[in-house]
């Protein structure tokens, strides 16, 4: 749901800041306002780029959404070290650990 929200507020200021990049002096461009009457190709340009890298952003996850904590577990059972992710507690692959201290990081169960 609040990702629904998020996405209509990002498309509101797309169209908003394409709309307002249009004039020279960065509002929307109209023929009869003397401070905004002269068209900018460069400010409109620039605002569809922000557009594209604003949408390419929201669509690849924007950063923000999955964290990892690469941390050791030493295995009991087998006597071997695997790699996890702290934060669900997924294997991952041994090269994620590699600066991490040899520490168990998880209690044996």
């Amino acid at each position: 749901m609040i990702y629904l929200i998020f996405r209509r507020f990002i498309a509101t200021l797309l169209i908003f800041s394409i709309l307002c990049g249009c004039s020279t002096n960065g509002g929307m461009y109209k023929k009869d306002d003397y401070q905004n009457n002269e068209f900018s190709v460069v400010n409109t340009l620039f605002a569809g780029l922000a557009v594209v890298g604003v949408v390419a952003a929201a669509m690849s996850g924007g950063g923000g959404g999955y964290y990892e904590d690469p941390k050791w577990d030493y295995i009991q059972s087998n006597g071997q070290w695997v790699c996890r992710n702290a934060v669900n507690g997924q294997f991952m692959s041994k090269d994620r650990c590699a600066y991490q201290p040899y520490i168990d990081n998880w209690p044996n169960n």
